[in-house]
């Protein structure tokens, strides 16, 4: 073999592990999400029974220490490759613990910094074909699609379709739809403001 075949040997093993690393932090950014809503959710049906449970040092730490912005990347991140309308990244930040009342109108909120990342670039806004509405998903490859087209392959709706999106941005069985108890608490686990 020659040393430009050994090259391009270890050069396509190193592509193919960047690939395999960049699908698997997507694919641990979509399980946090999902364990951040559960937690959510638990302690909202834990609360209303009267159960007393220790916060969440983790989810509380995600919580205060990061911005609005950063959450809807988190968010966005986790639904890639797939478009989300706003009111599906309003939900999904309710569920992870978000108090959307201290913003006077949470939607525009949402809408303004989701425009502002399509601007830098940093999101792509889609328009919805014949009604003018937008989603927005991450800009930038996603190594799992990348690869397997690059292989032949086409996108695999069982890893990440419309099932798993309702899961990750739709109700949660048995929650309490804004990931706080019956009556809206945040005892313990929600943003302090």
């Amino acid at each position: 073999m020659t040393p430009s075949s050994e090259y391009l040997k270890a050069y396509e093993s190193a592509k193919q592990e960047l690939a395999d690393l960049l699908t698997q932090q997507q694919e641990a950014q979509r399980r946090i999400v999902l364990v951040r809503q559960s937690l959510q959710t638990l302690a909202g049906l834990c609360e209303s029974e009267g159960v007393e449970i220790k916060p969440s040092s983790e989810a509380s730490y995600l919580l205060e220490q990061s911005t609005l912005a950063d959450e809807i990347r988190t968010i966005l991140k986790a639904a890639s490759p797939e478009c989300l309308r706003p009111r599906h990244v309003r939900d999904a930040l309710a569920r992870l613990g978000h108090d959307l009342t201290q913003y006077q109108n949470p939607q525009a909120t949402i809408h303004m910094v989701l425009k502002r990342m399509a601007e830098s670039g940093e999101v792509q806004e889609i328009p919805i074909p014949g009604i003018g509405k937008k989603t927005y998903r991450m800009s930038g490859p996603n190594p799992a699609a990348s690869l397997r087209a690059e292989q032949g392959e086409t996108y695999d709706e069982k890893n990440m379709g419309p099932d798993n999106l309702r899961v990750l941005f739709g109700a949660v069985p048995g929650g309490h739809g804004r990931g706080r108890g019956r009556g809206g608490s945040r005892r313990g686990h929600g943003r302090r403001g």
